[in-house]
């Protein structure tokens, strides 16, 4: 007896009915029905509830291997609602399809390939440092030391990530170098950078394949390289989700594997509402619509102006206040800095709630305390600390919560004493130095 059908899966069904460009499988393949390459759901409809439905209809019903399905997403939070909604559907032990990130998956690709570690920014930055006094000394004039360029460094280094992200070729590249030569109506050192550019890359690359250690860039820059030599026979199929955009390297990688059967790529949008769509759309020879007529999204939108951050959170109180569905409420901040402000504010009218952003290191206590000791190391004297730099580490909450030997308030003091006159305190402060 067949399971009835909800008017809201119906609705979903028919969407994809609609807007589905769909492949026939290769010949001779037993079992094989007519697949959906590329699958456009609109922005009028839950995403995730529009794929687990797709991986319920064509892989739980009819008893597949979930474990041979990957799915890969922009970023690592979807899969913890996908796997969530499947567990509350299926209603037992399962394993799940393999969850990737694009980072994630574009790592496991090279890997498959060749072996390599993953090297730090940081670590890039110095690379890049001791390349340039090697490869193009003139860029250090003014700035000889690691420190005086980083900043610099850090530019260069984001500056050749973009380019192996686009996969931008070295040809493409002469010109600037050649132009720069002449001079832009940049300041000089810029000219002087662009004139070494070609070279800098060049000498990174090779550094970087000497001793396998790949950059975030330069591992998109190798999938896109070995893509066509790197088989995934563990998986039957891989679905890219939600993607907004394609840079050039993943639009190479993606596209071979859609043009080996082995991807589906599900998006949410139409190109004719969203241009950055019309790209992918060209590429794939296919187009990116939600039907034959774009859906209009109907809400109402309301608009509030406040002065500050805090009259903002406090604007948010008095508007949480009248919701009365709070679990269907999202909050949505520009800057993570003003989540504690918020917090601070909503935690009266709301008991449970799902932070999904990051938080600033540089607001952390662990921060501050090392920003502290820095600061006072920088302004001690010979004959002692300068008072009040040396107070602020005293009293910082990680330094008076310490159990320095049998007394605690070694630490828990908050006397002014100077250091020289007061051994105990300054024995802390060499001890948290030294530690």
């Amino acid at each position: 007896m067949k399971s009835p059908v909800t008017s809201h899966q119906s609705s979903i069904l028919e969407s994809q009915r609609r807007t589905q460009s769909t492949v026939r499988p290769p010949a001779g393949e037993a079992g094989s029905t007519e697949r959906s390459k590329i699958i456009t759901y609109p922005f009028t409809e839950s995403f995730l509830d529009n794929l687990v439905d797709y991986i319920d209809q064509y892989y739980i019903k009819e008893g597949k291997d979930l474990s041979r399905l990957a799915i890969v997403f922009g970023g690592k939070r979807p899969a913890l609602f996908v796997k969530r909604e499947l567990a509350r559907r299926m209603k037992k032990s399962f394993f799940p399809p393999r969850f990737f990130s694009i980072d994630e998956f574009i790592n496991y690709t090279v890997f498959k390939k060749e072996k390599f570690t993953s090297t730090l920014d940081l670590d890039a930055c110095y690379i890049l440092y001791n390349l340039t006094q090697k490869a193009a000394p003139q860029i250090l004039k003014g700035r000889e030391s690691f420190a005086q360029f980083l900043p610099w460094t850090r530019e260069i280094f984001s500056f050749i990530d973009q380019l192996d992200l686009e996969n931008i070729k070295a040809q493409e590249l002469r010109p600037v170098e050649e132009n720069a030569i002449i001079g832009y109506a940049v300041p000089k050192d810029i000219n002087t950078l662009l004139e070494s550019i070609l070279t800098l890359r060049q000498a990174y690359h090779d550094y970087l394949i000497r001793q396998k250690i790949y950059s975030r860039g330069f591992q998109y820059l190798r999938a896109a390289q070995v893509i066509e030599e790197v088989a995934f026979e563990e998986f039957e199929q891989i679905l890219f989700c939600n993607f907004f955009y394609f840079h050039r390297t993943e639009e190479t990688v993606v596209k071979n594997l859609y043009e080996r059967d082995k991807a589906t790529l599900i998006f949410q949008g139409d190109e004719r509402k969203w241009p950055v769509l019309q790209r992918i759309s060209k590429s794939f020879n296919c187009p990116i619509v939600e039907g034959d007529e774009t859906k209009r999204t109907t809400f109402d939108l309301k608009l509030y102006a406040a002065f500050d951050a805090h009259s903002q959170v406090c604007l948010v109180r008095e508007i949480v206040k009248t919701i009365k569905n709070l679990d269907k409420t999202v909050i949505v901040l520009p800057n993570p800095d003003q989540i504690i402000p918020l917090l601070s504010e909503i935690t009266v009218l709301v008991e449970d709630f799902n932070i999904s952003m990051g938080y600033p290191l540089k607001r952390s206590s662990l921060f501050s305390l090392f920003e502290f000791v820095f600061k006072a190391q920088i302004s001690k004297r010979e004959n002692g600390y300068y008072a009040k730099d040396y107070l602020k580490v005293i009293r910082h909450p990680f330094v008076k919560n310490l159990r320095i030997g049998p007394d605690p308030t070694v630490t828990k003091s908050r006397r002014s004493s100077p250091v020289k006159r007061n051994p105990r305190f300054r024995a802390t402060y060499f001890w948290i130095c030294r530690n």
